[in-house]
């Protein structure tokens, strides 16, 4: 069967990526962003992040970026009080984590975390790096195959943040980032080795750098994840569609296929709407030099 795919997605009909733009857009929100960051007038600030949620809409913005603010606005009242970084930022990260983050649960989008309190890795994490933008300084994602954690550098000096431990999560000890590092990676190995597939779950080793617009991806990403979970396969298309495009990587690509099969096989599309379906997931599996790599 698996071959049978793999001929079906090589002889599909493709976009290519410059023609990738033409996007099903689940809001208004989404529209208004996403054609703006086409057009290189929106920052990539809290708009951009917030995008990938499918209940955004323009009401709903004005209210969770009023909440951000407030937020923002007391770390910076805050920030001169402190003699060096290093004991603001360890502040700033259990002050925000007492504040905004309250309960966690997996695929919670970032616009959920600021308005409720939910989180997950990756919302979590989202919220510190664009504060820490917004304070000044450079934060370093980090993602891994099931994760994502920063690292923020002053001086010569690195700090921590794993957004998923209220406790210990701020770490400055150059031995306790190290082993923290290692764990990260020994993790990665450990839930890839056990790894069950119930449900769809990426299954590459992952250890890679990534910046303010492929952390829109890993949005986007997680929640095309949480579409194909509940069985929605289309909105899915959509998701990963747009993943894709601001982050095209292997796990896109993995995903991509295992999307590409439960299309296949699904009995309740009609053959016209499958193979629409299937030249959609073939021409971001295709599209491999993304015209973002310039920005």
């Amino acid at each position: 069967m698996k071959k049978a795919l793999f001929f079906i997605l090589l002889t599909a009909c493709c976009y290519t990526l410059n023609a990738q733009t033409n996007f099903n857009y689940h809001n208004e929100f989404e529209q208004k962003v996403f054609t703006g960051f086409l057009k290189n007038d929106i920052s990539l600030g809290l708009e951009l992040q917030l995008i990938a949620d499918p209940s955004m809409s323009l009401d709903r913005f004005e209210y969770i970026k009023d909440n951000y603010s407030g937020l923002l606005t007391t770390l910076r009242s805050k920030k001169e009080s402190f003699k060096n970084d290093g004991r603001f930022l360890s502040w700033m990260f259990y002050k925000v984590h007492r504040k905004a983050l309250k309960n966690y649960q997996q695929y919670t989008s970032l616009a959920s975390t600021i308005e409720s309190g939910h989180y997950d890795c990756l919302s979590a994490t989202s919220l510190y790096a664009l504060l820490l933008k917004d304070l000044g300084y450079s934060p370093k994602l980090v993602e891994t195959t099931y994760h994502i954690f920063l690292m923020v550098e002053v001086d010569s000096k690195q700090f921590l943040f794993e957004s998923t431990d209220p406790i210990n999560g701020f770490v400055e000890s150059d031995n306790e980032i190290k082993k923290r590092l290692e764990d990260y990676s020994d993790e990665n190995n450990g839930q890839l080795a056990n790894s069950k597939k119930s449900y769809y779950q990426y299954n590459t080793s992952v250890n890679e750098k990534i910046g303010m617009v492929k952390l829109v991806g890993l949005q986007y990403y997680n929640e095309a994840v949480s579409h194909y979970n509940a069985q929605q396969l289309i909105p899915t298309i959509d998701l990963l569609e747009k993943a894709s495009f601001f982050y095209h990587s292997d796990r896109i690509t993995e995903f991509g296929l295992v999307l590409a099969q439960a299309i296949v096989n699904d009995d309740t599309l009609e053959e016209k709407a499958k193979q629409e379906s299937i030249n959609r997931v073939s021409g971001f599996l295709k599209s491999t030099k993304a015209s973002l790599a310039v920005r």
